[in-house]
């Protein structure tokens, strides 16, 4: 892998890396990246189906690209307990009292 090969997105490439590495750890590529496409791919197609919106944008790592798009492309073949809507999750980047946190009641600078 080379950094064209992420610029690019060489899928060619990031298959062989794949497979490399299924060859290497079988065990570990199966739980960390195979069984993690097929979630991914299964919270992606359960939007995709409810969603009135052309685009759907996800950020995977490179490893997992591959993976992903050859299970939306083929979505029989995502195991049915699969498909379901990804969790909501509320991430907080700075603390409730911060100035900067969303939650505060004023903002940078003194607006509110």
């Amino acid at each position: 892998m080379t950094r064209s090969t992420y610029r690019e997105l060489n899928l060619p490439a990031i298959r062989r890396w794949r497979e490399i590495t299924e060859q290497r750890v079988p065990d570990q590529f199966q739980t960390v990246i195979a069984d993690r496409d097929a979630v991914m791919a299964g919270h992606l197609h359960a939007l995709a189906e409810q969603d009135e919106g052309e685009t759907i944008v996800a950020a995977v790592g490179v490893q997992h690209l591959t993976g992903v798009l050859d299970l939306l492309r083929d979505p029989a073949s995502i195991p049915d307990d699969l498909i379901e809507n990804p969790p909501v999750v509320d991430y907080q980047l700075f603390p409730r009292d911060s100035p900067y946190s969303s939650a505060s009641s004023t903002q940078p600078g003194g607006i509110r």
